[in-house]
């Protein structure tokens, strides 16, 4: 057998396996592996969508669409999904031409532009849910009487070795960090930190409001659970009983608080509400805290789970909610764990104190997204292939680097421009929209994570 015989052989091998592959993802849509798994879903399956106020939601997605149309046109929003801006684009900028938003022109967007995807993370699609709030702490801009207990900016230049909760209680970044307030209570900044953001009272009456600005990389531990473990107390408590049990116990305060050891960084922030590290004003009930590893910033999330009632704790009502993902923390990690923000006051304290809670997720992938993957194109656009050549064409001949740099630049120019000019809204378009049928059928996802490795 010649060698051009052994060639057209193995052309054809390829190629049938090719259209095989291709006739099995019109078939299917899923994706598994040794961890995460996902399924593409149909509205009609999302427990309580219909009686959802979705124009609520609208609002939360419409400002991530503001960070996300400034973003470079394929910069990737997440590693483990592979979503970029781009697969974004579309849905943005026809949310932003929508006026005026009504309750139903507002979800039969999102079933237009989404589809919902279950999110399946060791064959189980239940996952944790707890709760946070924006709290409120006493602070002065200067050390002085009962204000001893810092609160640090982020220290950049230290940013590959900071030092753990307990070593940070001991001086270790005095004179080394920025120090933005000092505040009278080391329980309360315990708290603000588990919360992430808040809002402190100056002595003269001002309001500032205290953001997120990054951790010390170390594990977070919830000391309700040490507590537990230790024998302490008998079961995990609210946030209240734990700080009333850490009253009571003064001198084990220090003790029991550097067990967690990671520690939370701030910024003073400019707008008059809680904002996530997304410079996304967060919106009680619709803004959720997510791991980035597998959920970006900006898509939205059918939440189902169980929370306790204002009035009486034992009693669990359900939680059916389109939320958008906004934040992160620490202390979230997984693919189906969710932080719900419930905005600030005694009844958001109460309510996030309280919510420990199985529940599931269905992620609403932009159609483009799904679109790519039905293909087996992982994460690339239509121009990848292009810019991919251009940048090694140039490293071969510099020669030709100026002509393919003014390309580059008047295709930035003209992004720019269709960024900030939305086609007009026609209301009949939507009411003629047709759902798509609900199926059994799945289809592959490819889904290429660095992260997935690490989980076991």
């Amino acid at each position: 057998m010649n060698f051009f015989t052994r060639c057209k052989r193995l052309f054809s091998t390829k190629l049938l396996l090719g259209l095989a592959l291709a006739l099995f993802s019109l078939q299917s849509f899923a994706y598994s592996n040794r961890y995460i798994s996902l399924v593409e879903s149909d509205y009609s399956h999302l427990p309580g969508w219909i009686a959802d106020h979705h124009q609520k939601a609208f609002a939360s997605f419409i400002r991530s669409c503001h960070v996300l149309l400034h973003h470079r046109l394929h910069t990737h929003v997440t590693h483990s999904l592979r979503v970029s801006s781009y697969d974004f684009r579309h849905a943005c900028r026809h949310a932003l031409a929508i006026s005026p938003v009504t309750e139903h022109e507002a979800r039969v967007f999102f079933e237009s532009y989404f589809t919902p995807v279950q999110i399946r993370y060791r064959r189980k699609s239940r996952g944790f849910f707890t709760g946070y709030y924006s709290p409120l702490i006493h602070a002065s801009r200067h050390r002085h009487g009962d204000y001893q207990v810092p609160i640090y900016s982020y220290p950049r230049h230290m940013r590959h070795h900071l030092p753990s909760r307990w070593q940070i209680n001991h001086g270790a970044l005095l004179h080394k960090a920025k120090v933005l307030l000092w505040t009278d209570s080391l329980i309360e900044r315990f708290f603000l930190q588990v919360q992430g953001s808040g809002e402190a009272l100056l002595e003269t009456g001002e309001h500032l409001f205290l953001g997120y600005n990054g951790s010390n990389g170390h594990r977070f531990t919830g000391i309700g659970r040490w507590l537990v473990k230790h024998g302490f107390i008998n079961k995990p408590q609210s946030t209240d009983s734990l700080k009333a049990w850490l009253g009571d116990h003064p001198d084990l305060i220090k003790q029991v608080l550097n067990k967690n050891a990671s520690f939370i960084f701030y910024r003073i922030l400019r707008n008059h509400g809680a904002m996530g590290p997304h410079n996304v004003q967060l919106t009680a009930e619709r803004s959720l805290a997510v791991d980035l590893r597998f959920i970006p910033y900006g898509i939205p999330m059918w939440v189902n789970t169980w929370i306790p009632s204002y009035r009486n704790k034992a009693q669990l009502n359900q939680f059916q909610h389109l939320m958008v993902a906004q934040d992160t923390g620490s202390a979230i990690r997984g693919p189906i764990r969710g932080d719900i923000y419930w905005g600030a006051g005694k009844r958001a304290e109460r309510i996030a104190g309280y919510v420990h809670n199985r529940g599931q997720i269905w992620l609403l992938m932009p159609k483009r997204w799904v679109r790519r993957h039905q293909w087996g194109l992982l994460h690339r656009h239509p121009h990848h292939k292009h810019h991919r050549h251009v940048a090694t064409h140039n490293k071969r001949h510099p020669r030709r680097h100026r002509r393919h740099r003014h390309h580059s630049a008047h295709h930035k120019k003209v992004s720019k421009v269709d960024t900030e000019r939305a086609p007009e809204y026609h209301p009949e378009i939507f009411n003629n929209v047709q759902r798509k049928p609900s199926s059994n059928e799945t289809l592959p996802i490819t889904i290429d994570s660095p992260f997935l490795s690490r989980l076991d």
